[in-house]
């Protein structure tokens, strides 16, 4: 056993108690208020049809706006990709960039081609970004699980 966490929600105090590895880290056990130990949130339940994006929070990656221009309606955003990560992306998969989880219209060599409606130029801090800004790329969630499923069969 890693650990165990132990959560009450009572209103909106969410108080924790951990035990196992969590034990060897004086932090968690002295914390004053539970503002000190970082506990963000719940987990995701996923129940019925998952129309969603898999995506953590994790950065695997830094790529480079190579375009961002209107068209019609929406915007057309080009990022080139770092190699390493252009082999998770595929046409009509996710992937997060800047925190965002967007479709992907196309993918040629490392080059990403993403569609973005009104709403999210509207909402997101997509509307300040230009050509040649870097941006945070995140994979997939089950692009990775795959990748590791493969490698360990081949161990």
């Amino acid at each position: 056993m890693l650990f165990d966490v132990l959560t009450d929600l009572l209103g909106n105090l969410l108080t924790g108690l951990a035990v196992g590895v969590l034990q060897q880290h004086d932090k968690f056990l002295t914390a004053p208020t539970a503002d000190d130990v970082g506990v963000a949130q719940a987990t995701l339940q996923i129940a019925g049809e998952a129309n969603q994006h898999l995506v953590t929070g994790h950065v695997d990656g830094i790529g480079t706006i190579t375009t961002l221009k209107e068209v019609g309606e929406c915007w057309l955003l080009k990022i080139r990709a770092p190699h390493a990560i252009s082999k998770y992306v595929a046409k009509k998969g996710s992937l997060c960039v800047n925190g965002i989880s967007l479709t992907v219209n196309e993918i040629s060599q490392d080059e990403v081609s993403i569609n973005l409606i009104p709403h999210t130029m509207q909402h997101t801090m997509m509307q300040y970004a230009k050509a040649g800004d870097p941006v945070n790329l995140e994979i997939d969630l089950i692009a990775r699980y795959v990748e590791r499923m493969q490698a360990w069969e081949q161990e």
